[in-house]
């Protein structure tokens, strides 16, 4: 199966969660889950599904095939089966390059059952065209499974719509959204309204 950007992937499972697909074409590594409750307060968390599944293995590699660019590459975490420091402990590698070392996912996201969210930025495809995230154990962890739950690989730049609001008594306000090229837009329109209540108006769109 290939995927199409933007990538959103739930490891370790055969079945979707929210806009999160199963990664049927992964074929290394264990699968594994628990339906434990998953504290998802962290910003840009998955939905909890995802975190209750995870692909597991001593060392092994996602590949994506995405066209030319620059890409946000976010990694999703949660520990639910080793309950303490020190007891998994990984590395993280994207087309070749570490991007965490030593990541104690118990550790950093602050105890068991709690999303752990990792971002990376300007990610480029390598010569074949691909973006690669390799996942292996550390050689001093205890845990020689190192464990993955979800990732999103999503386009960087592109097209923007710049939308100026004006309101009595209120200072003009510019709103920027961004989105990729090539990347069907929605935008939900929301009541603003300033300080004093007023509500602040639509004064004119223009998309550069």
């Amino acid at each position: 199966i290939v995927l199409t950007v933007p990538i959103r992937v739930i490891c370790g499972s055969d079945e979707p969660a929210g806009n999160f697909v199963p990664d049927y074409s992964m074929l290394h590594g264990g699968m594994n889950g628990a339906n434990h409750r998953i504290d998802t307060s962290v910003p840009n968390a998955a939905p909890e599904a995802v975190y209750q599944n995870e692909r597991y293995g001593r060392d092994f590699t996602y590949g994506f095939s995405v066209p030319a660019g620059k890409y946000l590459v976010r990694l999703h975490f949660a520990e639910i089966f080793d309950n303490a420091a020190g007891m998994r402990v990984e590395n993280i590698h994207i087309n070749g390059k570490q991007v965490l070392e030593n990541l104690d996912i118990w550790k950093a996201a602050g105890g068991l059952n709690k999303a752990l969210v990792k971002e990376f930025t300007g990610i480029a495809p390598d010569a074949n065209g691909k973006i690669s995230i390799r996942t292996s154990a550390a050689p001093q962890s205890p845990d020689q499974n190192a464990k993955i739950c979800g990732i999103e690989i999503l386009p960087e730049g592109g097209k923007r719509l710049c939308v100026l609001f004006k309101g009595l008594s209120c200072i003009s306000v510019r709103l920027f959204y961004e989105w990729p090229v090539d990347v069907p837009v929605l935008i939900n329109w929301i009541s603003i309204e300033n300080q004093s209540g007023t509500a602040i108006h639509l004064d004119e769109m223009q998309i550069e």
